[in-house]
Order: structure tokens, then sequence, then C-alpha cells
């Protein structure tokens, strides 16, 4: 009866599992069609806009020097936002004309509250602004600092004025666009709007005491309308009954100004003369040297960017054929379109991998049941994946496709490791050590959430992608693999097996090599450390401080040791590949542009330059620029009279060949012939990121705090007389602002008048000021109305005095009654002074940024700047600091990301322990990852790559993609020690042959993948760096786990051995 019921026991539990095994299909079938079904439903976008809890407060004051509007504006608004709660940090800047303060909130902060508060609190403090500063606006911030990227930008020309142009765009095109699902805004730049020009005469004026705000206020009395009531017709509807005036804009003349004498009426005809003409040019904007309205079209937050673009191309392909040959609507860029192109290097980058693996489970297993699972289980994985980023909402844009690609290798590699080891090991060692793989890549990648912010924003996605597809990946293997070998029986071609004497031959070969590594643990053990490297380099010469400690240091190692020949010696041999990779392997943070190439030429004059006179600099460069036909197309703008630039657009075949640096070149050589002019000519984009005229020199930025700008300013004065008695630093900036690479000196002319003279005839200061004001153009118009629906502005202004100079206010006396006129501007009382271009501020601290280039050794520019700041420390006052601000991602709170790696090796360790339930087996794991660390700054240093946030995440993922073959092959070796009663080195011996397979199998995976990514798109930036470095780590883990793994894992006295 017992043998009856074992025997039913056995086929109830086989039935039970074929039914369980129906049912895990069936559900990772369900999910994966539901993930595939829901893929167009999720939006994606080109890049990801990071927001934090910001506000941005920006505010504007016309003709207001930085010092005046960060005195009585900027400082009283900040004062009040201090005191809202929830408020973390608070920074401004002041600048010419306006300002803006940026508000940073706390975590637990509630934005929509601090923003209703702080509205609030302006609304308040805004009368007692000064007159003429705009109100406030509020808007949310962007936390990266960068603008966002536009879907698309058009260009608009035509036969028609550029009002009339600017005026279709506004009435035609805007509407027509914002009706567009997914875009959130439509911005319009160049074209000049039509307006009335009213030219008094000034001596007239003055003989009739009028003046221009007179005239001002009848204009605007004109234009009034009052409203009077309402009208009720026996239908029921009503009628609005308003007071308007007979004349009309047409015709100003006829306007009554005054009454002369009681007996004849003033008109404006009479002293005046009105004409409709185009705004005075205050910026250009041109393509090609043509004019041109630029239309700049924003998507919403989470639109789908191809579907929009669609609808875009849609309404525009209609406007053309509707507008034609009135209007020309030409793309200039197309954000969709470079998203759809990137997603065809992405579908052939997975095309490629997935026929890469299928190749390799053909030649390995021959067997349509490894094709089978390896195809159901990473479809599985990458539509589930999706899901999953469906339903918690997760943004999904090209990075975030590519961080999936890039798993799909290492699905690859865990399921050819799973399914090898299925047959012989069943479920326990292969799942266990996946399990515990999983959680160790958990554990090192969780540690991108506590790095800065700036590390955070660019490794946040990654991470939590892969973390992603590693846990549904260790959930594949777990239940979907067995449940596919227990349901299906595949055919499987027959591999000719190896002769038997060539396999015991290499079993033999590798066990004898094996002794005598084992025999010479110590010296394989200290070469292995000498490769990797001690960092005696990083003893510092001497230490800075009074101390017992500090001088027997300098006595006996710094003078002894750091400062003789031993020590060149030292770096070299003890140094390893840890010397090479910190000395010589550029470590930048900044991700090389991935955009298309282009040039930015860009001018600037003195703060009293005039548009015409930057607008014949623009027109110089465009003459030359009309020559290349390697040129697609070059945008002008013209801003200001201090401000212009040049984009320059390349043809595809020349734009990652020599022509960019020639005509960079060649730019150079015709800004050196305008002089007077500060030119900044910088190229971005694949074509300039390996610039072949770097000269090597180093860029260093030194950060100066207090609480008195003018004392901040001596002292940023002094240490810039400092740096110019070094003969290797150049381009010295003081009033360096982050994120402007051109920022221009002001200058401006300071009325000092005789106090004595303004009381004797009783002019007021505001009287003065006044006056002066009205020699200038004003920017804006004085009052607006409407004619035919369109608005119109007016503007009025003295005949001939379009401009001031300083002739003017040394002869041209001021009127201070209607018959006496006195000069009150002396070349005495004139001054011409240099005033600071911005003010900055952070928590109401004073904030200076001193930057300089070093023609030399970033090592010796570093120890001189250190020198430098020591020396200048001594002699700043109390509340002033100065020190060497750093923007390299090891530099940058480098600290932190040396111990949060650190951190994350810890954490492996003591999983490891748990696991082994051994202290010995995890640092023979701690020992491969750190080797394979070592082949991953050899990577780097021999091909000379920049170490980038794509390096730092290779290091934090290799300790996980190591662990899972270092423990599986210490679980197998546990294993056949306890089973097999073997010797530790023949049960190692053993577990390696058994392994050696799958181990290289599962490091094929992780490269091909790697290799794939640099074939089809190479030159990625983030995933370039990646891919080396995962490469460098894994193979240099081969050699690590056959020969110097077990040098740690075995125990040192073991039982000889001589033979198998």
């Amino acid at each position: 009866m017992s043998l009856k019921i074992t025997h039913r026991r056995r086929r109830w539990s086989k039935d039970s599992h074929m039914n369980k095994g129906y049912t895990i299909i069936s559900v990772f079938a369900t999910l994966s069609l539901l993930g595939l079904f829901l893929i167009p439903f999720i939006p994606l976008q080109l890049i990801n806009d990071h927001y934090e809890k910001s506000l941005l407060v920006s505010f504007s004051w016309p003709h207001a020097m930085p010092s005046s509007l960060e005195l009585q504006v900027t400082t009283p608004l900040e004062g009040i936002i201090r005191t809202v709660q929830g408020v973390d940090h608070v920074s401004s800047s002041s600048d010419y004309n306006r300002g803006s303060i940026t508000i940073e909130l706390d975590s637990r902060a509630d934005l929509d509250r601090a923003r209703f508060e702080i509205a609030s609190l302006i609304r308040h403090v805004y009368r007692q602004l000064p007159p003429g500063v705009s109100y406030p606006e509020i808007t949310i911030g962007n936390s990266n600092g960068h603008n966002i990227k536009p879907l698309l930008s058009l260009q608009l020309s035509g036969h028609k004025s550029s009002a009339e142009l600017r005026r279709y765009a506004e009435t035609s095109l805007r509407p027509m666009l914002l009706a567009l699902a997914g875009v959130s805004s439509v911005e319009i730049f160049g074209g000049r709007d039509q307006e009335w020009q009213i030219e008094y005469d000034r001596k007239l004026a003055n003989s009739l005491k009028i003046n221009d705000t007179d005239l001002t206020k009848m204009l605007g009395l004109n234009e009034q309308r009052t409203h009077l009531g309402w009208i009720n017709s026996p239908n029921g509807s009503k009628t609005s009954l308003s007071l308007a005036p007979v004349s009309d804009t047409a015709n100003f003349g006829d306007l009554p100004i005054s009454l002369i004498s009681k007996k004849r009426i003033l008109r404006l005809s009479d002293i005046a003369v009105s004409q409709k003409s185009e705004q005075p040019p205050m910026s250009y904007f041109r393509i090609n040297g043509k004019q041109a309205i630029q239309m700049i079209i924003l998507s919403s937050p989470h639109a789908d960017q191809i579907s929009t673009g669609r609808a875009i191309r849609e309404v525009l392909a209609k406007i053309q054929a509707e507008s034609q040959p009135t209007y020309n609507v030409d793309l200039d860029y197309d954000a969709a379109e470079e998203l759809t192109g990137r997603l065809s290097q992405i579908k052939w980058q997975l095309a490629l991998t997935l026929t890469l693996l299928t190749l390799l489970n053909i030649v390995c297993f021959r067997s349509m049941q490894g094709v089978c699972i390896l195809l159901s289980g990473v479809l599985a994985n990458t539509f589930i994946t999706f899901l999953i980023l469906y339903i918690f909402q997760i943004p999904v844009d090209l990075s975030s496709i590519s961080t999936i690609v890039f798993s799909i290798g290492l699905m690859g590699g865990n399921l050819f490791f799973v399914y090898r080891n299925y047959h012989r090991y069943r479920i326990n060692i292969g799942i266990l050590s996946l399990l515990g793989s999983s959680i160790m890549a958990a554990a090192t990648l969780s540690v991108i959430w506590i790095l800065p912010v700036e590390s955070r924003e660019n490794l946040t996605e990654f991470a939590t992608i892969t973390l992603i597809t590693q846990l549904l990946s260790f959930f594949t293997c777990m239940w979907l693999v067995p449940a596919i070998l227990a349901q299906f029986s595949l055919r499987t071609y027959p591999r000719p097996p190896a002769p038997d004497a060539i396999i015991f031959q290499l079993n033999k070969s590798y066990f004898r090599a094996l002794n005598v590594v084992v025999r010479y643990r110590k010296s394989v053990l200290l070469v292995g450390l000498l490769l990797f490297g001690l960092p005696f380099f990083l003893i510092p010469p001497e230490i800075k401080a009074d101390s017992n400690l500090a001088r027997t240091y300098n006595h006996f190692i710094g003078e002894k040791w750091q400062n003789n020949d031993m020590r060149e010696l030292s770096n070299k041999w003890l140094g390893g590949v840890l010397r090479l990779f910190t000395t010589y392997v550029r470590q930048r943070a900044a991700r090389p542009s991935s955009e298309q190439t282009t040039l930015h030429i860009n001018a600037g004059l003195p703060n009293h330059s005039t548009t015409e006179q930057m607008n014949q600099l623009i027109a110089r460069f465009e003459t030359e620029l009309l020559k290349f036909t390697e040129i697609r197309r070059f945008v002008s703008q013209v801003r200001s009279g201090q401000f212009g630039s040049i984009t320059v657009y390349f043809r595809e075949p020349y734009s990652t060949g020599s022509f960019p640096h020639l005509l960079k070149e060649r730019a150079i050589l015709l800004s050196s012939e305008m002089s007077g002019v500060d030119w900044n000519i910088v190229g971005v984009g694949q074509g300039f990121n390996v610039n072949v005229n770097d000269a090597g020199s180093a860029s260093f930025t030194v950060l100066l705090k207090g609480y008195s700008y003018s004392q901040l300013t001596s002292i940023a004065q002094n240490l810039e007389a400092r740096f110019l008695l070094h003969p290797r630093i150049q381009n010295i900036d003081i009033n360096n602002v982050p994120g402007v690479t051109f920022l221009k000196d002001l200058q401006a002319f300071r009325i000092r008048p005789d106090p004595f003279l303004m009381a004797t005839y009783g002019l007021s200061q505001n009287q003065l000021t006044e006056e002066v004001r009205r020699y200038n153009t004003r920017p804006e118009a004085d009052l607006f109305t409407f004619h035919n629906d369109v608005r119109i502005g007016i503007r009025v202004r003295p005949k001939s005095n379009n401009t001031l100079d300083v002739y003017q206010l040394y002869n041209e006396p001021v009127g201070i009654s209607d018959s006496s006129y006195v000069k009150f501007v002396s070349q005495n009382s004139l001054v011409r002074e240099r005033i600071a271009p911005t003010i900055r501020k952070v928590d109401q601290n004073y904030v200076r940024l001193i930057t300089f280039d070093y023609l030399g050794s970033v090592a010796f520019g570093r120890e001189f700047l250190d020198r430098s700041l020591d020396s200048l420390r001594a002699e700043l006052p109390i509340g002033f600091t100065a020190e060497r601000k750093t923007s390299g991602l090891w530099e940058s709170e480098g600290s932190k990301h040396y111990l949060l790696i650190g951190v994350s090796l810890i954490l492996t360790f003591i999983i490891a322990a748990v696991m082994f339930e051994s202290l010995r087996q995890p640092f023979a794991l701690f020992g491969a990852i750190m080797m394979s660390y070592a082949g991953l700054m050899a990577a780097f240093y021999r091909l000379d790559l920049p170490f980038d946030y794509g390096g730092y995440a290779s290091l934090l993922l290799l300790a996980g993609l190591i662990s899972f073959p270092t423990i599986l092959l210490i679980n197998v070796y546990n294993n056949i020690s306890r089973t097999e009663g073997l010797p530790p080195l023949k049960a190692y011996c053993l577990a390696v042959t058994q392994q050696l397979q799958s181990i290289l199998l599962y490091a094929a995976c992780i490269v091909i993948s790697q290799v794939s990514m640099l074939v089809i798109a190479p030159n990625q930036v983030f995933w370039t760096s990646l891919a080396v470095g995962i490469c460098g780590g894994i193979i240099s883990y081969l050699p690590v786990i056959v020969f110097f793994v077990p040098t740690i894992l075995l125990p040192s006295k073991n039982q000889k051995v001589t033979s198998l």
C-alpha cells in the first residue's frame, strides 16, 4: 500500500506541476500582451525635463542699472520671500533692465501653497517699489538650469513686410497650433509692429507750456472709452452704450490740445507731425541673410512628441498649400524627426543584439528549446517593463528605451546561465545565485539616490529601469524558464562531443596551473595588488597644520620620502592602473553634446552702442558665410546694441569632418580684424566633441562670498591682479555667471550736478532726471490704441532727438521755467564709470565667480590656485570667504562619490557573508570585483575616453554583474565539497570545469549587447563610456575567476593533491 500511495503522490505532484506551469506561462503571456498593446499609449519624448520644487520670480525695470535694481527691487522681494514657510534657499540675479529670484523649497513643502503665499506678499509690497518696475511674475522653475528643448522651430517668410508677417503668425498660425493636443506654447521672434510716431517742436511746445507728458495725456483721453450703461430692447436683448471721441487715430492732427487766449484752439497738427511707420529696429532676426519670423513650439510635459510633431506637420502642410505664394513656412528643427532617427538606431541595435544572442545559443546548445527560452524570456521582460512604466507613470524618453535595450544583454546572460544549470542543479543553485546577485545589484545601484542632485538627476532614470529589468529577469528565470522546460520538449540537435582525451588534457593542464597558483598564492596576491595599485601617490607632500602630528609627518615623510627620487619610483611601480586612471583619464561630469554640429559666433559691444552698429558687424559676417556651400543655413540675431549672435548649421557630409574646425578658425581670423568688439566663438555638437585645436588648458573657478558687494569687488580685483602676474594664466573673468558663456562689462555716465545751483533755481533731482530722460528715445511706446482690431503703439518724442550724446549734455541748457534755461552738466560733473553687468546673491550673501584658464597641467594649476587662496584668506575680513569651485564628477563633492562606491562594496560584502555564512568566501567575491575594476580603469586609460556618468554607472553596475557567476561558482564549489568530499583544490578545479562554459556564455552575452551599442550608435554620450567600462571589467574578470579567485577562496593549508 505504501508503494501505491507513493506512486499516487508523485503522479499528483507531476500533474500539479503541469497545471502550475500552464498557469505561469499564461500569466506571463497575458502581462506581455498587455504591455505590448500599451506601448503606443506611452508618451515618448526626446529628453525628459527634471523639475524640482522651485519657483522663479522675474521682473524688469527699463534703463535700471544692476546696483539700483538690486537695492530697490531685489532686496525687498528677497526679504519677504524668506518669511514664507518651507523656503530652503533663495538666490537672485540683478541684471541690466531685469532681475530674477530663484526659490528652492523644502522637499516637504507644498508648492502651490508657497506660490500663493509669495504672490500675496508681492501684491502688498509692489506698491512700495519704484515707478516703472513691472509686476513680478511667478513661474515654476526648471531645476536643471537648462532651457527646455523645443519640439519644432519654424521660419515664416514671404513677400510681405515684417510687421505683416508677424501679425499673420500671431493671428493665424499661433491659434491653429495651440489648438492641437500636446502643444503647450508657441513663441514668436522677429518682425516689427507698426506704430504712430508723433514728433513735436520742442521749442514751440515749451513756449506754449506743453511737454510730452501733456501730449501723452491728451492722446490717452482721445482713446478712452467711457461706459454709460445698457439699453434694453423690446425683444429682451441688451446693447452697450459708450461715450467715445469723434476723432479717429488716422487723423491725429485734428486732436485739440489747449485753448490759446480764449480765441483759438491749439491742435496737435500745429506743433507736431504724426506718421505711421514700423517701430525702430530694437532687434534683427535673419536666416541666410534674409529677414524672417521664427516660431518656437513647445510641447506639454507628458505629451507624445512623435504624434504631436506629426499633427503639427499635417497642419503646416495644409497651411503651406493654402498660403503660397504669399507666405512660406520652413521647418528649421524637428525634435520628432531626431527622435525617430534615434529610435531607428535603437531598433537596429536591438535586432543585432537578438541576432547575435540567437546565433550564440544555436552554436552552443544546438537546441530550439534554448532559442525559445531566450526569445520568450527577453520579450516577456521587455513588454512587462513597458507595462510597469505605464502603470506607475514613469516618464519615457530615448534614455529609457536605450536602457531597456542595454538590459537585454544582461537578461540573455541570466537566461543562458539558468538554462544550462537547470538540468544539473534544477532550481536551487542557479536561482539562489541569481537572487543574491540581484540583491547586490539593487544595493549597489541604490546609492545613486543619495548622490548629489546633479549626479542623481543624470543617473536616476538609468538606475530605475535597470532595477526593474533585473527584478523581472529574476522572476523570469525562477518561474517562466522552469515552466517552459516542463511543458515543452522541443527538438535538440546532437552536438558532436569533444574527444575525451582533449578534455582530460585541458583539465589536467588547468589543475597543474591551479596547483602552482595556490602554492605561490602570496606572490599572486601581491601581483594582483600591484596591478590594481596602491594609493601612495595620493599621500600629500606636507600637512599644513600647526600640530605635533603635522610637524612629525612633514619631517619624516614629507621631506625624506615625498621630496626625493623615491617618490617617482614608488608612484610608477606601486601606483598600478589606479594611478594611470587617476592621473591621465580626463574625468568629466558634463555631458559632451550629442546634438547636431553647430558653430556659435557671439559678438558684444559696450552698453552705449546702438542696434544698427551691432547689425553692421553681424552683416559683415553674413557676407563671408554666404561664400561657403558646405553651410546648410545660418541664423543671425541682433538682440540689442550690446549682443549679437550667428548660429551656423552644416550640411550632413561636412558636419563631422574638418570643415567645422576650419570655419571656426576662419571666423576667429575675421573677428580679429574688427577691433573694439568682444568675440566668443564656440563649437557645439558631435563635430566639436573632439577638438583638434585643443591647447590643453585647464579652467578654474574661484567662488567669493560676502555681505558687501563693494568690498567683494575689491577682493576680486585684488585676486585678478595676483593672477595677472603668473605667465600661464589667461582669460581672467571676474564677472562670470554660471550657464552664461558670454557676458559684457557695462559702462555708465553718472551725473553729479552742483547742489548749490539746483537749490538756487529750485530744481529737484527728479526734475533733472525727467529732463534728461526726454532726450532719449524710449524703447517702449507711450500708449497703445486699436485700429481695425489691430493693437498699435503711439510714441511721442521731440524732433531730431533720437539719441543723446555727451555734447548735448555739455552744451544744451535745461529748461527750469517758461523762458529760463540753465546748463547744469559740466565736464567735472559727468563721470564715466564701469558697473557690474550682474549682481548675484545666494541666501542674501553676495556672490562673485572668477574664472581663468591655466596653460599647463591641471595638478600644477590646482596647486597654484590653492596657494593663492591660502594667502588671500589670511587677508579677508570676517564674513568673507574664498574657495575653489570644482566642477568635475570626482571633484564636485568627489569624496562623497568615492565614499558611496565604498559603501556599495561594503553592502556587497555583507550580503555575500550572509549568503555563504562565511567571512572568507566574500573576500573572494570582493577580490574579483576589485580586479574587474582594474580592467575597467585600464580600458578607459588605453582608449583615452572621458570618465563621465556612464563610467560611474559601470562601476556601480559591474559589482552586480560580476557577483552572479562568482556566487554560482562558489555555490557549486561548496556543493561539490560537501557531497563528494573532495579536497578544496580538486573541488574548485571541478567546479570551474563544470561552469566555465556558462561563465563564458554569460560574459559573451553582456559583451555582445555592449558591442552592438558601440557598432550601431558610436560616440553616444553616457552609453559609450558605460559600454567600454562594462566590457573592460567583464573581459578582465575571466582570467581573474580562473586564477586569482582561488588564491583567496581556497584555504591556505590544503591536503596535498598531485593529480586528478
